[in-house]
């Protein structure tokens, strides 16, 4: 499951973005580009952990701002 991360802190490092979503089970990658900080992006493989993460992280604080969490959309 590929998971959109928006409002994030700009100090948040790929480390600590693993580390929040690895509670809810397996992280394949993190990706937080340098050019438009403020979102990543995780990849959970198991599409369960990442709704019950998706569910229980969406509005919480997280490194001091409240996070934006969805499911990832692709554009065509």
């Amino acid at each position: 499951m590929h998971i959109f991360m928006g409002n994030l802190s700009f100090a948040a490092r790929e480390e600590d973005v693993k580390k929040l979503f690895e509670q809810f089970g397996a992280v394949d990658s993190v990706s937080i580009k340098k050019k438009s900080r403020g979102h990543a992006f995780v990849v959970m493989p198991d599409a369960d952990q990442g709704q019950r993460a998706i569910a229980t992280l969406t509005g919480q604080s997280f490194m001091g701002r409240p996070i934006d969490i969805s499911i990832r959309k692709f554009k065509r």
